[in-house]
């Protein structure tokens, strides 16, 4: 499921996990901002995407996951976890590539996509929001790195060439694919 939202008057937003998400979703709900939803993106004709370094969200997003899955059952083995993630025995939008979160806009979007960093964001909103979670120690920061995801050359590309770039849904998606085969 695709959701955007006009998060200032005429720019939309995709949120994409691990990019400012807690942050953008608090400031929707506290300014009433409805979201928009799959064939209602079909209209618009500009969204703007904020995407982070792959490595630096991936380590992020693993955690967060990670921790997120031990609220639900506090006997799972952090180092279990991580081998089930590297051989793609679990997947979670808060670690997979962000590129793919623009292969699913790009089925009900057709515009164009301006890609910003996520630090970014906080020139447009005031709020920055995390969600409620042990912080992240240098031992599974590490064990997290050395983690083999062939994937995040998805985001390498996207964050390396198409940084602050305006394009077309469609041509990026096409470019980035085409450069992985």
């Amino acid at each position: 499921m695709i959701r955007v939202l006009e998060l200032l008057t005429g720019k939309y937003v995709l949120p994409i996990r691990k990019n400012g998400t807690s942050s953008i979703e608090a400031f929707a709900k506290s300014n009433k901002i409805k979201w928009l939803f799959n064939e209602q993106v079909e209209k618009i004709e500009h969204i703007t995407v904020f995407i982070r370094k792959p490595r630096e969200r991936f380590v992020s997003g693993v955690h967060s996951f990670i921790e997120f899955e031990r609220r639900k059952n506090n006997l799972l083995h952090y180092d279990t976890m991580l081998f089930c993630i590297e051989n793609h025995q679990v997947k979670n939008e808060h670690f997979l590539p962000q590129f793919f979160s623009l292969v699913e806009l790009a089925k009900y979007f057709n515009g164009t996509v301006d890609i910003k960093d996520v630090g970014e964001l906080y020139g447009w909103i005031p709020n920055k929001n995390k969600p409620a979670i042990p912080e992240i120690n240098p031992m599974q920061t590490k064990k997290i790195l050395n983690i083999n995801y062939p994937s995040l050359k998805y985001d390498e590309i996207l964050y390396q060439l198409y940084l602050d770039k305006n394009i077309k849904i469609q041509t990026l998606v096409k470019e980035i694919e085409d450069a992985m085969s």
